[in-house]
């Protein structure tokens, strides 16, 4: 049953072609600047959404403070539950606990529940931070990986001034709720997204290329050793 999860978006016999290297990579993006969007959607809001909830000042710190613990938390075991249930069904998971967060927070009026909302949508930053840099690697070649993660890095960076620009207008036009709408939709593509389009191959691309490097160091080797056999006879003759 673990093998057969573990599997779900394996590709096997073949490397993935270029199209579906950076489809594959598109999810991660798109899931890495949500993350982003969801931590910071709050700043331009956050009297605003504690008061709603009845907050004081102090307690308006955990809105931002228990999204980052979860995925600070998250993010240990992050590697291992990919070695278990694979990099696509790690990522399905987080994804779908930072929907069901961001629906949660949209829909209470409770301030514990509130809260726990931001823990969940805190999941999905958290994995993506560790699973991001572990799936590049595997899918892309080593030629492309610099160009891969490069643009990857961009995640955080974008997710910022997506909810510094997006997030203010959306607050002013329709309340804050609306940011949690935002949050939803964006949540709901990068679910459709992975189960459309994300795929690793069966031998991922950074362990082919090591390989590879293997085969020509044994090869290399090889012939040496063989140069030393023939030659050794050559040089005992030449002194008889």
């Amino acid at each position: 049953m673990s093998n057969s999860i573990a599997s779900y978006g394996v590709i096997m016999g073949r490397q993935l072609d270029n199209k579906e290297r950076w489809l594959a990579f598109a999810g991660l993006f798109i899931m890495g600047f949500t993350g982003a969007y969801n931590l910071f959607k709050c700043s331009s809001c956050l009297p605003v959404v504690g008061a709603a909830f009845g907050m004081d000042m102090g307690t308006m710190g955990f809105i931002m403070s228990v999204f980052n613990i979860a995925g600070a938390i998250l993010a240990f075991p992050g590697a291992w539950l990919m070695r278990k249930v694979g990099a696509k069904s790690s990522l399905l998971v987080s994804a779908i606990l930072a929907l069901v967060g961001s629906l949660l927070g949209y829909f209470t009026d409770n301030a514990g529940l509130f809260l726990f909302s931001r823990v969940l949508e805190g999941c999905g930053y958290g994995m993506i931070c560790v699973l991001g840099p572990n799936c590049v690697p595997r899918i892309f070649e080593s030629k492309q990986q610099g160009l891969a993660m490069g643009i990857f890095s961009e995640w955080i960076p974008l997710g910022s001034v997506l909810s510094f620009f997006v997030a203010p207008m959306l607050f002013e036009a329709f309340g804050w709720h609306s940011l949690w709408i935002f949050s939803i939709v964006l949540d709901i593509i990068v679910i459709v997204w992975l189960l459309a389009f994300m795929k690793e191959p069966e031998v991922p691309e950074n362990v082919l290329a090591l390989k590879q490097q293997g085969g020509i160091a044994q090869s290399s080797s090889s012939k040496g050793l063989s140069l030393i056999h023939i030659s050794e006879p050559t040089r005992h003759l030449r002194i008889s």
